[in-house]
Parts: structure tokens; C-alpha cells; sequence
């Protein structure tokens, strides 16, 4: 399995020079660009030799997720995808608790709606440029809508596109009490992983941390993960070069998946 890490583009030259595999940038930032600014982020997979094959933070948190109209989504998706793409993207998570939290006053019924056609246009321009999305079950604590690995399965199952997916967060999956069959369960529409320590910190894993990190890459593997990859996705415990040096080692549990 490929290791990465999810930052921002300050962070991606740190993360070629430990040797990761690849790099998850933030997407919002990148669609809300301009042509100029993107310029100068598009030289960054020839100046690190490291391509951002996957994207988090879908839509920026001031995002009124179920009161924007089709079009509006069209254009931001194909705009974001198109940067993606060009990027080196194959996967982008649709994460964005402030933007998917159902508003008060809305059923979740209506929202599961909307939702499911936001995530149609999404995934057809996904499509469009050889990408995927996937939706990123959040923790109750953050989130309002689509907790577990089962609901996000659920939820893509019904929307019936073969460009949309969901991932574990095994964060979130710690915090929601979930164990592997819940994995195997949602396998057939599992296609990222991130991971930060089980643990409130939330930080990339430690000396000591080595049988939490096994428990998880176990569960992968008996789940039959076929998504390839997994980004450390943390808190910056000390800096982000020093906290993903220290947890390069440990991620070999992974690349034996």
C-alpha cells in the first residue's frame, strides 16, 4: 500500500523529502485559486516528484451545501476537478463538516436527497477527468450527517454512481466505536483510508504506538481494502517534518497491506 500525507502546499516538498508516496492536498483552496496562483502550485509535482493523487476539504466550510443550485455545483466541481486532475489526482474526499451538517430545520430525509445529487454531479465530473470522490464518514462530534463507514457505504450505494465511494477515517472510526466488520461490510465501495493516533490528540502515531497501527492495517487487510492507499491525516503534534519522520517506520504495517 502507498503512504501518504495530507497537508498543505508548504508541506509537500517535507513530505517528498521523507520519501512518502504521494501527497493529499486540500482542494477548496485550489478551486478557489486564481489562474496565477494555481500556476504557481501546478510546478509543484515536477519540483517534488510527488503528485497529489488524493484531495481532502471537498468544500470550504462557508459553503451552503443544500441551498446552492445545480449549476453552482457544475461549475465548482468541474473547476475543482479539472485542478485535481492536472495535480495528479485520482481520489477527492468529500469531507466538509461545516459545509454537510443537515442546517436546523432541515429533515434528514431532504438532506440525504440533496446530498445524493450533490454527489452525482460531483462524481460525474470526477469521471470527466479520470477521478473518483468518495464521502469521509465524520465523528458525531464534528458532524451531523453520514458518522459511520456502514452509513457512507449506504449512502453511496444509493446513489448509484460508479465514480463515488467512501473511505475510513480511522479517527473517526475510533470515535464512533466501529470495529472491522463494519470494513468488510462497506469493501466494495472502500477506496481511501487516513489515519491519525486512536486517540484524542489525533495526532501521526509514536514509539509505542506500534500494535495501534497494526490493529488498524489488519483490519484493512481482512476487509480486503483495494483502495491502495492510506494518507496520515493528523494534528501537528511538534512540526509536521519532525511528526512524520517519527512516523514513517510505523506506517510499514500499511505498506505490507
Amino acid at each position: 500500500m502507498r503512504i501518504g500525507v495530507a497537508g498543505r502546499p508548504d508541506d509537500w516538498l517535507v513530505a517528498a523529502e521523507r520519501g512518502y508516496d504521494y501527497f493529499e492536498e486540500n482542494l477548496a483552496p485550489i478551486a478557489a485559486m486564481t489562474d496565477e496562483e494555481f500556476r504557481a502550485v501546478r510546478e509543484l509535482p515536477r519540483r517534488t516528484g510527488l503528485k497529489s493523487e488524493a484531495f481532502n476539504c471537498f468544500f470550504d466550510g462557508g459553503v451552503k451545501l443544500y441551498a446552492e443550485p445545480d449549476s453552482w455545483f457544475r461549475d465548482y466541481c468541474e473547476r475543482a476537478m479539472e485542478r485535481a486532475a492536472i495535480l495528479g489526482g485520482e481520489i477527492a474526499v468529500i469531507g466538509s463538516a461545516g459545509a454537510r451538517s443537515v442546517p436546523n430545520g432541515m429533515s434528514r430525509e431532504d438532506a440525504e436527497k440533496r446530498f445524493i445529487d450533490i454527489l452525482r454531479i460531483a462524481g460525474d465530473a470526477a469521471e470527466k477527468v479520470g477521478m473518483r470522490v468518495a464521502i469521509e464518514p465524520l465523528n458525531h462530534c464534528e458532524c451531523n450527517f453520514v458518522n459511520t463507514v456502514s452509513e457512507g457505504a449506504e449512502l453511496c450505494r444509493r446513489t448509484d454512481h460508479k465514480s463515488v465511494g467512501t473511505i475510513v477515517d480511522f479517527y473517526h472510526y475510533f470515535v464512533e466505536n466501529e470495529t472491522p466488520d463494519d470494513l468488510v461490510k462497506a469493501k466494495d465501495r472502500l477506496w481511501h483510508a487516513h489515519f491519525a493516533r486512536l486517540n484524542p490528540d489525533r495526532c501521526s502515531p509514536r514509539e509505542g504506538d506500534e500494535a495501534m497501527v497494526q490493529e488498524c492495517a489488519d483490519a484493512l487487510k481482512n476487509a480486503g481494502y483495494s483502495g491502495g492507499r492510506i494518507s496520515l491525516e493528523c494534528c501537528v503534534r511538534n512540526s509536521v517534518r519532525d511528526d512524520i519522520d517519527e512516523a514513517f517506520s510505523l506506517m510499514d504495517a500499511f505498506r505490507r497491506v
